[in-house]
């Protein structure tokens, strides 16, 4: 089993979202397989609502990150190490001005004939981590989740999902956000 650093965990919807980062984390540590995005492994911060999760990890010395529909999952301590997860790049921000943001991905994850059921997934999605920086430092702290904003499309012709965490510098209040493609993100 390799040591895996989950750098951060959202769940929930537009409405509300949760940091379940220390959730992920606990799964990582006993060994669990993979880590499905529902109800029955993360509270459910917004009944009624569909939910979205984004995941950001180390593992190996490797940045791996995922954002997804609920019910969707990805691999943690597989038999081929993160299975079809392909590294990324990771984007970390400087940290100027009263928001940090700790990590934002936007992706997909697409189940090529296997189902939505399958482990055997790849995750299309991208560190945006900076990106959403560049957009706090210009003085825009709401701005839509989509291809143009993010100025990048890790998955042509799927909905995308997007997911951050963020620490208001002045209270340390942690900020979880997980939502849709095209909508909005305030902070």
């Amino acid at each position: 089993m390799a040591n895996i650093k989950v750098i951060g965990a959202t769940y929930g919807s537009k409405a509300h979202a949760i940091d379940v980062t220390s959730i992920v984390q606990k799964y990582a540590d006993q060994g669990a397989v993979s880590i499905t995005a529902d109800n029955d492994t993360f509270l459910d911060p917004a009944p009624g609502d569909t939910k979205h999760c984004m995941i950001a990890l180390e593992k190996g010395g490797k940045f791996y990150g995922a954002a997804m529909e609920e019910h969707q999952g990805v691999l943690l301590n597989g038999p081929s190490n993160f299975y079809f997860w392909e590294p990324n790049v990771r984007q970390p921000a400087p940290q100027k001005g009263e928001i940090e943001v700790i990590v934002a991905i936007y992706g997909a994850i697409f189940y090529d004939n296997f189902g939505p059921e399958a482990l055997d997934c790849q995750p299309y999605s991208y560190d945006v981590t900076k990106r959403v920086y560049e957009l706090l430092q210009s003085g825009s702290h709401s701005f839509n989740a989509d291809n143009k904003t993010m100025q990048v499309d890790p998955d042509t012709g799927h909905t995308k999902h997007f997911g951050g965490l963020f620490r208001y510098k002045s209270t340390g209040q942690i900020h979880a956000v997980a939502l849709e493609e095209g909508q909005e993100v305030s902070l």
